[in-house]
């Protein structure tokens, strides 16, 4: 596959799923199953094509799917793998005020004042007037769970007290770090604006961090143990990595992160 991309492009294997599709002459009640792979064409970054796919970006999609149709490769879809970046224009003359305003909503919620005003007590988010995941809880039970849920975030740190109990290492993914694709421990960037370190550890307490030891909640003061953190503690948990911050990640590996 990789002498069939077009010239002053790089190709990389993504994925295969297979598919059933009626069989040709068989009408809708028969059906075939075929496999369909998805690769990343990339212009390379020192090449005419990689300005050119900078500004027109679907220009270049329909000229790559039609060298791929031209050379008997049948593509049944195309888009560009669009990064999603917060403030993406640097000459937007609003920006250092943007930059200032944003700056200042990623504190923690307890120092941001009215309209993010502390919840009624700690964990309130697990009771009845809420989620009522409280209940939920102690209606299954706190055995551990055959249920596996994969977390798509920013990775997540397993030192941190609220890193669910049961998380399935072996299968965790990393596709926005190739030197470590088994491994999606949060390396988020410790400085600048909107960089939310630590967002996927946040997510993943929430949907299943284990019970408080030694934790304080930091609008009361008062203590969070013997207090759940996460909604389903029980679940097995499988961290993908898909992006390295909140903000930022592109279309191919969040379809990655869904087929892995």
């Amino acid at each position: 596959m990789a002498g069939l991309a077009p010239r002053d492009h790089e190709i990389k294997p993504l994925f295969t799923i297979s598919a059933d599709r009626p069989a040709s002459g068989q009408g809708v009640a028969a059906a075939a199953r075929t496999e369909d792979s998805w690769f990343l064409v990339t212009p390379r970054t020192e090449g005419m094509a990689a300005q050119a796919a900078s500004q027109h970006t679907w220009d270049r999609v329909h000229e790559v799917r039609r060298h791929f149709a031209a050379s008997g490769r049948k593509v049944l879809a195309a888009e560009p793998d669009l990064e999603q970046v917060w403030l993406s224009d640097p000459t937007n003359g609003n920006r250092p005020a943007m930059a200032a305003r944003d700056a200042e909503r990623t504190k923690p919620d307890d120092q941001l004042g009215s309209p993010y005003a502390p919840g009624p007590r700690p964990n309130w988010h697990v009771d009845e007037d809420f989620s009522q995941l409280g209940a939920a809880r102690r209606e299954v039970g706190t055995s551990p769970s055959g249920i596996k849920i994969v977390h798509l975030d920013t990775g997540y740190d397993p030192k941190h007290k609220a890193c669910p109990a049961h998380i399935v290492h072996e299968e965790e993914k990393n596709f926005v770090d190739g030197s470590r694709p088994d491994n999606a421990e949060d390396e988020t960037p410790t400085s600048g604006v909107l960089l939310n370190r630590g967002h996927g550890t946040g997510t993943i307490g929430i949907l299943a961090g284990p019970e408080a030891k030694g934790l304080l909640d930091t609008a009361s003061g008062e203590s969070l143990n013997g207090e759940v953190l996460g909604g389903a503690p029980m679940m097995k948990i499988v961290p993908v990595r898909i992006a390295d911050r909140v903000f930022h990640f592109g279309t191919s590996t969040v379809a990655q992160g869904i087929v892995r």
